[in-house]
């Protein structure tokens, strides 16, 4: 499984993509171009390896270096980002189970900082262990929790990881759609 990255040229047919899903209701869909599809055979053996890597001291050295990579990026883009209403937040006991509309792939950075979490845990589509270079490290090790149609491993592996996080005092950032649709919000008006 190799994964082709979006040209910027091609945004127009995600957008097209993501339309003709809206008007058949299907919110679930794929709507990136060249977005990788795994079986679900493939699933298990990337599920597989990640849980034994994720048992393993080096899994959690690399994780510390994700996360500071993480913390570092979300304070960066702090100094132009402006939130309202962290009032609502002060009597909200931590660690906490945070949702938001999927929209970036900046967004869980944005999350991390506006609500000053660096231990935070994130939800994410199993294809995104696969990709190549500094995002799959970020991916595989930035406190993820990878998502599948395993009914085995989503009712057992994934509730285990979601508890784990949860002990170690991190949040844990869902996204409801569970893809990226680029731009929902102008899409959907159209």
């Amino acid at each position: 499984m190799t994964f082709t990255p979006v040209k910027l040229g091609e945004r127009d047919k995600v957008i097209q993509n993501i339309a003709e899903n809206v008007r058949q209701g299907k919110f679930n869909q794929k709507v990136e171009l060249h977005d990788p599809v795994l079986t679900l055979t493939e699933q298990h053996e990337v599920l597989d390896h990640f849980l034994k890597l994720h048992q393993t001291k080096r899994y959690h050295w690399r994780a510390a270096e994700a996360r500071s990579v993480m913390n570092m990026a979300a304070r960066m883009m702090n100094p132009n980002l402006k939130v309202e209403g962290t009032d609502n937040l002060k009597a909200l006991e931590w660690p906490a189970i945070i949702t938001c509309n999927h929209f970036s792939p900046i967004d869980s950075l944005l999350v991390r900082s506006a609500l000053n979490q660096p231990d935070l845990s994130i939800v994410v589509e199993l294809t995104n262990l696969k990709m190549p270079g500094m995002l799959g490290f970020l991916m595989t090790y930035a406190d993820t929790i990878p998502v599948s149609d395993s009914v085995n491993y989503m009712g057992k592996g994934f509730i285990a990881l979601l508890q784990s996080s949860l002990a170690r005092k991190q949040s844990i950032l869902i996204y409801p759609e569970r893809e990226m649709w680029f731009q929902l919000s102008q899409t959907a008006a159209a």
